[in-house]
């Protein structure tokens, strides 16, 4: 009986590593993909993404006919995640996070925030990763 508990214990373990990878390798791919561009950086889930400068990177990195990211402000919250949510949403992308929540939050939420970025990176690279999967 023992061993049972053991095991569980184990996986549960084991899931929050993988989920920490996860999050990790995300942040990772997000980082690479949004280096150079002004005003962007991404050192975690939930703040760096307030401003919508680094939603509009992502987006504009794989298809910069869609945003003019020398045209976006840093202070204009509302405008650049509409921006960006408008143009992934115009790709296909559902949204999961509203410009307003963007705005009413000192801190969005990390969920949110990730749920939407696993969202673009499987879009934009065809990579569909095991949370998702496993959901």
């Amino acid at each position: 009986m023992s061993v049972g508990l053991i095991d569980r214990r184990n996986k549960k373990v084991d899931m929050v590593g993988r989920a920490a990878t996860l999050s990790q390798d995300l942040l990772t791919w997000c980082k690479e993909v949004t280096r150079g561009y002004r005003g962007v950086k991404i050192t975690n889930m939930t703040t760096s993404w307030r401003n919508g400068l680094a939603f509009c990177a992502i987006v504009h990195r794989f298809h910069p006919e869609l945003i003019d990211f020398n045209k976006l402000s840093p202070h204009d919250i509302r405008g650049n995640c509409k921006t960006a949510f408008d143009a992934a949403e115009s790709l296909g992308i559902p949204r999961v996070i509203e410009p307003s929540d963007m705005m009413l939050l000192a801190v969005p939420d990390k969920l949110a925030v990730m749920t939407y970025l696993y969202q673009l990176r499987a879009h934009f690279t065809g990579e569909i990763s095991f949370m998702l999967l496993s959901c």
